[in-house]
């Protein structure tokens, strides 16, 4: 059966508010079958004078959108609208919306306005309870919108992303709806955070308990570090990859591995940690280190070739840690008999909210849904 949006004509009869002959021309019905959608009140969000024709957002180009996301638009259009003239007469429908709240934004609450607009197309409602319902319920949401956008600027005036506000109210909204499985997510990040603590400790410590001495320990808090985080990282992105520090101390043997769910060696590192890239470099050429790869401090990259300053396997990474970094941990370590400690704000929470958001099936719609639509609300607006 067809949904796509058409036109309704409205009834001449029914209450409006507007003098004679104000009333909007009836625009062309729709002639597809199924039901016919009801109009929608986002001119509630609208500004008082009409818009110009909305271009192309800075940094684009006329016909620069990719096409993949030209094609979820033409999907959309063609799931929603059937057909170009009624695409049109839906933004004639939206701008005679526009032009009745102008009229009477002053004398009506948005509701009560909303609702004497849908009853001048009858046979879209079953009844006077579901026109007021439905005033009410599109009214709040606008309201919602709203506010939203304002958190949104308020939250970004403060000097934060747009991702974070995301983040935060994906988990906020999860935890209202109560989203199946997020309590035992929770707990596995909770367990790489204790076990990530455990081995940091490990590393720091003697057998006897006592912080270890070794003066280069810098190096082994590095390969902690990497593995540590990358778990981390795992955890939050729920990959069954997971990273493990050896400890060998034979020659040419491998300091970190990275194991796929079902314990099979995916990657092999080898970390060097000098001072500076030329320290660097003279690190790795006295062994042979053929078949892993260089894992250096962050800033040495650049100039050692074939080096990484994080390990990485299908999306998942640990976080780049300079010599300097790993040499403040070590003094923490020495001096204070501090250790690392790994806490929930160490998890990427832009992570932890993509993976509740698609266990509460919104993660396609963020990642597919929104450009599309973008692009299709762009194309309506252009006919207004």
């Amino acid at each position: 059966m067809s949904d796509h949006v058409s036109a309704p004509t409205p009834d001449p009869s029914a209450p409006s508010g507007d003098a004679p002959g104000t009333v909007p021309t009836a625009l062309p019905p729709f002639t597809g079958s199924g039901p016919r959608p009801r109009p929608t009140a986002d001119a509630l969000d609208t500004p008082e004078t009409p818009p110009p024709v909305v271009q192309d957002e800075p940094g684009e180009r006329a016909g620069a959108v990719p096409e993949s996301d030209e094609a979820l638009a033409d999907r959309a259009a063609e799931e929603v609208f059937g057909s170009e003239d009624n695409a049109r007469n839906t933004a004639g429908l939206i701008a005679s919306f526009v032009a009745s709240w102008e009229r009477h934004k002053h004398e009506k609450s948005p509701a009560v306005w909303l609702a004497d607009e849908f009853r001048r197309y009858p046979d879209l409602w079953t009844g006077e309870e579901e026109i007021v319902s439905t005033a009410s319920e599109v009214v709040a949401n606008v309201e919602r919108a709203n506010a939203d956008k304002a958190s949104l600027h308020a939250h970004m005036d403060a000097g934060r992303s747009k991702a974070s506000w995301l983040a935060g109210n994906i988990e906020q909204g999860a935890a209202a709806a109560g989203v199946a499985n997020v309590g035992g997510y929770a707990a596995r990040i909770d367990e790489a955070l204790r076990t990530a603590n455990d081995q940091m400790l490990g590393t720091v410590s003697t057998r006897s308990g006592a912080v270890n001495r070794i003066p280069n320990l810098d190096g082994f808090i590095a390969e902690q570090h990497h593995a540590d985080t990358f778990n981390l990282d795992a955890a939050a992105k729920g990959s069954p990859l997971r990273a493990e520090v050896l400890g060998s101390q034979g020659k040419n043997s491998v300091d970190i591995v990275i194991k796929d769910g079902h314990g099979h060696t995916v990657r092999r590192y080898q970390a060097k940690y000098g001072q500076d890239a030329e320290a660097t470099r003279h690190l790795f050429e006295k062994g042979d280190y053929r078949g892993q790869r260089k894992l250096v401090p962050s800033g040495q990259e650049g100039d050692l070739p074939r080096s990484t300053d994080r390990l990485e396997a299908d999306g998942v990474h640990s976080k780049p840690l300079t010599k300097d970094e790993a040499k403040r941990l070590q003094e923490k370590a020495q001096q204070e008999q501090e250790s690392r400690q790994y806490e929930w704000n160490d998890v990427n929470r832009i992570e932890v909210a993509k993976s509740i958001g698609k266990q509460a099936l919104v993660g396609a719609a963020i990642a597919c849904g929104f450009q599309g639509a973008r692009i299709l609300g762009r194309r309506v607006w252009n006919f207004l």
